[in-house]
């Protein structure tokens, strides 16, 4: 009996976030005044997306015990360089190349200063986030850089077939390529060791510094896409507001999706189907005219109860 309780409380770890995500989506359909369209569920990948992007890295470093709060930062900071680049004429894809490896150089840092300087990440990843923010903000006087491209105009609005938003495939394609190298090859494994006992891995021969390193690059990686693709939804880069408090977001999302914030196994599904239970949560909230903070709320109390369950799960 007291076993069938503990598999249960595993179970709601680990496919808690898609349980409740279709159970929350079914009750809008229901209780929610033109829910059920074709533009809700394309709205609801569009806007998750950046969302979806830096919930997948954060679930990678929180994965082995650290922290990365410098990805909104690191939004703000690729938008910026990628409107530039693109306003001074060059092509959509040597400016992504560009921004792609700012933005990594940077995750790189956090990654040496974490793995190889022993500082807490926290700590590091917070001052990146001032110098990613304040960089920004220095790049074109704190002021809004607009930009003209018909093709990435174009590509931001895409639907294939005209239905499916191009948002959804570069999602599934990224999160598909994240799911088999962490559940079908070593990294995963090594990744999960690194967070359950770096010195104990560290002995069995894993590379404790080149997998700390990697989850921040790969985090940073995705941190610039998000970026890039907020820019170009609206062709302009706000540096003051592009990014701002989406790492926090990430954090709910991975926390929600079944990672422990004490390391161990990174949960990729349950960080997906988290992160569009809460932007669901937040379209439920405007739909039905609630007071946004309510939102809030119901996030808050959802991290509480994943980190309760984690917590039970760890004791048992």
């Amino acid at each position: 009996m007291w076993q069938k309780k503990i598999d249960i409380v595993k179970i709601a770890r680990k496919y808690g976030a898609v349980i409740f995500f279709f159970l929350l989506f079914l009750f809008n359909c229901v209780t929610t005044t033109n829910f059920i369209r074709i533009n809700t569920i394309q709205n609801l990948f569009i806007q998750s997306f950046p969302i979806l992007l830096i919930s997948f890295g954060m679930t990678l470093v929180i994965a082995t015990a650290n922290i990365d709060i410098s990805v909104g930062s690191g939004m703000a900071l690729a938008a910026m360089i990628f409107a530039l680049t693109i306003s001074a004429g060059l092509h959509p894809v040597l400016a992504f190349l560009i921004t792609l490896i700012v933005g990594g150089f940077f995750g790189w840092i956090c990654g040496v200063l974490v793995a190889k300087y022993d500082i807490q990440s926290m700590i590091v990843t917070m001052a990146m986030m001032y110098i990613l923010r304040g960089i920004a903000k220095g790049m074109y006087g704190g002021s809004t850089v607009m930009f003209k491209n018909d093709f990435l105009s174009t590509l931001s609005y895409y639907r294939i077939g005209d239905v499916i938003p191009v948002h959804v495939v570069i999602m599934l394609i990224i999160f598909a390529i994240l799911w088999f190298v962490v559940e079908k090859t070593r990294y995963g494994t090594y990744v999960e060791a690194v967070g359950n006992n770096p010195k104990a891995a560290g002995i069995s021969g894993v590379s404790v510094s080149g997998i700390l390193i990697s989850v921040y690059v790969i985090s940073a990686l995705l941190a610039v896409i998000a970026g890039v693709e907020q820019g170009i939804m609206v062709m302009q880069a706000d540096s003051s507001n592009i990014g701002l408090t989406k790492e926090f977001d990430a954090i709910a999302a991975t926390v929600v999706g079944g990672t422990p914030m004490s390391g161990g196994k990174a949960n990729l599904t349950g960080a997906l189907f988290a992160a569009l239970l809460l932007q669901l949560i937040n379209m439920m909230v405007n739909m039905n005219n609630i007071y946004y903070a309510l939102a809030y709320i119901i996030k808050a109390i959802l991290i509480i109860a994943a980190v309760l369950i984690n917590t039970y799960i760890g004791q048992k």
